[in-house]
């Protein structure tokens, strides 16, 4: 008797959330830009514990409906704390290179955490294998580019891109002196987190 008692609970319990559920997933297709209307359904959605993919696509989902607005921080905020609660690195230095592509209104306090992030952990913790790859390339672009122009002496005279009579192609890297003798970790960070550029 006590099962069916507790089962009739959890089913008024499973219909009451399908409910509030429709009544959110309602309420921010009216209201789509409304920042307290995505960040209670988040909440919500967190506290039903449901999978992973599915919090992450309704994150997705809030991001791209209105993580473009100049105060949508308190979303972006929200994203990045459910994926360190996960302890997804990976996906958190995703979210920074999306959020610092944004000017928000906390845009500082987003690049100083980002900054802290890339900092705390080794970079093969937070950067995708592809993204490794690119920053070896860069750095290594970077070293090649400072020990072939040594012996050279430059004509000051002459305008940026040429090289005597004859005009150059590849665009001149002035942070090259930098790069090699920088820390990975800055160099992360001065480039979009691994980025490939």
């Amino acid at each position: 008797m006590l099962f069916v008692v507790n089962s009739g609970r959890v089913s008024l319990y499973s219909r009451r959330l399908f409910s509030v559920i429709q009544v959110y997933e309602e309420a921010v297709v009216a209201v789509g830009l409304s920042i307290d209307v995505w960040a209670a359904f988040l909440e919500l959605y967190i506290a039903t514990e449901k999978p992973s993919e599915e919090i992450r696509a309704l994150f997705e989902r809030a991001i791209n409906t209105c993580g473009l607005e100049f105060k949508s921080d308190r979303i972006w905020d929200m994203y990045i704390d459910w994926e360190v609660k996960n302890n997804q690195l990976l996906n958190i230095t995703q979210i920074y290179r999306r959020l610092l592509a944004i000017p928000t209104k906390n845009y500082t306090i987003h690049y100083e955490n980002a900054k802290e992030h890339v900092e705390k952990h080794e970079l093969w913790e937070i950067l995708s294998p592809e993204d490794m790859k690119a920053l070896r390339v860069r750095a290594n672009a970077s070293l090649t580019s400072n020990t072939e122009g040594e012996g050279e002496e430059e004509d000051k005279d002459a305008p940026p891109g040429t090289a005597g009579d004859e005009v150059t192609t590849t665009a001149v890297d002035t942070t090259a002196e930098d790069d090699v003798d920088s820390d990975p970790r800055e160099l992360a960070m001065e480039h979009g987190l691994g980025r490939a550029v």
